[in-house]
């Protein structure tokens, strides 16, 4: 019996970080599609919407990268760190700057100084 109960601790402990893997991939993707009710389902079965991969980047990043202000402000509303950073020292802050400056002479350059301002709002910092 405890020979079983070895086997079983041992392969929830190799599927466990797995399926949070899973959980942080798909909540990436639907924040930098737009899709509000798919965050709130993956919340519900488990992903942390502050859940980084090895360079660093979140679902509060992606939703920015992807242009989406209502996602942000969901994520935000769902406890979105902006306080947190890439690898490479970079924030959704600094991601929204970028975008204001890249996008120059689009209409992307008021979608980025809204999301910007969002993110101050929630207290981001230079």
């Amino acid at each position: 019996m405890r020979r079983a109960f070895t086997l079983f601790a041992a392969a929830t402990f190799l599927v466990v970080p797995a399926m949070a893997d899973d959980l942080c991939l798909a909540i990436e993707t639907a924040a930098l599609q737009g899709e509000n009710a798919k965050i709130d389902e993956l919340i519900g079965k488990g992903a942390n919407v502050n859940c980084q991969f090895e360079d660093g980047w979140t679902s509060l990043m992606h939703a920015v990268y992807g242009k989406k202000l209502d996602t942000v402000k969901h994520l935000l509303n769902r406890g979105a760190d902006v306080t947190q950073k890439r690898k490479d020292g970079v924030g959704a802050l600094a991601m929204a700057k970028a975008g204001q400056i890249i996008g120059m002479g689009s209409g992307e350059v008021k979608l980025y100084a809204d999301i910007e301002a969002t993110l101050r709002n929630a207290g981001a910092t230079d």
